[in-house]
């Protein structure tokens, strides 16, 4: 039993761990980052440390850390709902197959050669 709660943890972990990377929305994401640190605690005490896997939880859980986050990042994100897709680059309306500068779009796409 000891050794499936392991592999469920384990992979429970990454999956989370992935999904940070991969939701839009900051909400999502926060709770998805608890749940990771959850996961890691699990596997903690399995493994023989309980002292240190409640540790583990009464940091992240207890004390609001990830709630309190939560908030800021709902606060001062644009799209905090990940209801409208975000991009993380430049976009030219002349030319959306390529980014372009922070500072503007120049006018022209940046394949062409005039």
């Amino acid at each position: 039993m000891t050794a499936v709660l392991f592999w469920v943890f384990g992979i429970g972990a990454v999956v989370t761990g992935l999904l940070v990377f991969r939701l839009d929305s900051m909400a999502q994401v926060t709770f998805a980052l608890l749940a990771s640190f959850l996961f890691v605690a699990g596997e903690v005490v399995l493994l023989g440390l309980g002292y240190l896997g409640v540790v583990i939880v009464l940091m992240m859980v207890m004390e609001m850390e990830m709630v309190i986050m939560a908030v800021f990042m709902i606060m001062y994100m644009m799209n905090p709902a990940g209801l409208m897709p975000m991009s993380m680059f430049w976009s030219c309306s002349c030319c959306s197959a390529r980014p372009c500068s922070p500072s503007g779009c120049s006018g022209r796409c940046p394949s062409s050669r005039s």
